[in-house]
């Protein structure tokens, strides 16, 4: 794919009623690093059918933050959501294995952001919610709107 620019900014209320300022369980503060990830999934997404760029991160307990963008396909079925490519990131990029050579798990996961259009008619929010839940109980899950800029 060629690569992408959705010009993107984000609206200024995280729509938690703390602005998305405490993440992580108590750990370490990652949401600015978690919400510059997800931004940049989404300034990447390759959507041009729905028109809904998105983008997911997620941070595990060590601080490493794992990103990645929605991208579509012709063919719809074979696209890949924000939040599956996200996971892939972190798969791929060691965060299944902690310095220890302990596999991690998806249970190392304890912070994630999702950054979708406020208009969206494709919305991950739901999926991106109850995926989490499933596989890591612990992450808390902030949600981000954004707009073209």
């Amino acid at each position: 794919m060629e690569p992408r620019d959705n010009n993107l900014v984000l609206v200024a209320d995280a729509g938690d009623g703390n602005h998305g300022l405490a993440v992580c369980n108590g750990r370490a503060l990652l949401e600015g690093k978690l919400r510059a990830a997800a931004l940049e999934g989404a300034r990447t997404a390759h959507a041009p059918y729905s028109g809904c760029p998105s983008g997911f991160a997620v941070a595990d307990e060590e601080g490493r933050v794992y990103g990645g963008g929605y991208a579509e396909s012709a063919a719809y079925n074979p696209s890949l959501g924000p939040v599956q490519a996200a996971l892939i990131a972190y798969v791929a990029g060691s965060g299944r294995r902690s310095d220890r050579g302990e596999d991690g798990g998806y249970d190392k996961i304890v912070g994630a952001a999702l950054v979708e259009a406020e208009d969206a008619v494709v919305s991950h929010e739901e999926t991106a919610r109850m995926l989490m839940a499933a596989v890591a109980p612990r992450c808390r899950l902030v949600v981000y709107r954004c707009r073209p800029g």
